[in-house]
């Protein structure tokens, strides 16, 4: 009777524990065996953009570009911006540290991963991003600080990029070179027309702004190529509304935009052609 309580017991503990994968303060080393997660098929393609007058890019000013640098996301530092998330690679293993403003590290996780790029997206929880190349696929796992789990978000997924909302209720999802908005509570998705990448995007109040490149030609690797300046685009800046409409703000031009931000009622990016700042009135 001992025996069999002991193998039903010891039985619970593995199911248990093959439901959630536990990280381990200092020393233990997080399993990252995952199963892919599946969103919802796509709704619908977001629609053409319609063809408005010609706006013109204007070079922001010193002030300007001083105010647009200090207003840019830091992805590494939490919405309270009390505390940074930092990636840390030693001899013993590869670490996240949540340090505070001082410098102190206030938890440490042991991760079987290799280089991630980090999004502090929401209250207590981070994203973890494998670095997005198309030669091999991707995965994502949100890391929940308070629980100490490690969940999947994505995987296998080639040139997988994400970037979320302010409100983390949306997020941006590239892969390969289609870039869906994903509705984080519905699953609902929407697809953009053209291809771009969440780092060429921004959301705004109920709006997201795009830079889309006007051609990708067939022999570019899509996104190494892009990330590794072997490639500049000419893009064309537009705005989506989430229900759906969408509409141009500027023409294609000699402009490869990246880091945009609306800011007082002007859109401002910088131009990876010039490494300039510009803005487009809203």
């Amino acid at each position: 009777m001992k025996r069999l309580i002991i193998v039903i017991v010891l039985f619970t503990i593995t199911l248990l524990a093959s439901l959630v994968f536990y990280l381990g303060l200092q020393r233990n080393r997080a399993e990252t065996t995952v199963r892919p997660t599946t969103l919802k098929p796509t709704a619908q393609i977001m629609p053409a953009i319609e063809k408005l007058e010609t706006k013109t890019g204007l070079p922001a000013t010193t002030e300007e570009i001083k105010k647009y640098q200090a207003a840019l996301p830091d992805s590494q530092l939490s919405p309270d911006k009390t505390q940074r998330a930092v990636w840390e690679k030693t001899l013993a293993g590869n670490f996240l540290k949540i340090v505070d403003r001082a410098g102190e590290t206030k938890l440490r996780f042991g991760l079987n991963l290799e280089d991630v790029d980090l999004v502090w997206f929401k209250k207590g929880e981070l994203a973890l991003i494998e670095k997005p190349t198309a030669l091999i696929p991707g995965s994502a796992w949100v890391l929940n600080l308070k629980e100490e789990t490690l969940k999947p978000l994505a995987v296998n997924e080639p040139g997988l990029m994400l970037r979320w909302s302010p409100t983390a209720d949306y997020r941006l999802q590239s892969s390969g070179k289609n870039l869906v908005l994903i509705n984080t509570r519905s699953q609902e998705t929407l697809r953009l027309p053209q291809t771009s990448l969440p780092s060429k995007c921004v959301f705004g109040q109920e709006k997201l702004y795009c830079a889309l490149p006007e051609q990708i030609p067939d022999n570019i690797v899509w996104p190494d190529d892009y990330l590794k300046r072997k490639f500049y685009s000419r893009d064309e800046m537009a705005v989506f509304d989430f229900s759906g409409g969408a509409e141009q703000l500027l023409n294609v031009t000699d402009i490869d935009a990246v880091d945009l931000l609306p800011l007082d009622n002007w859109l401002y990016f910088t131009n990876r052609r010039d490494n300039k700042v510009y803005k487009i009135k809203l």
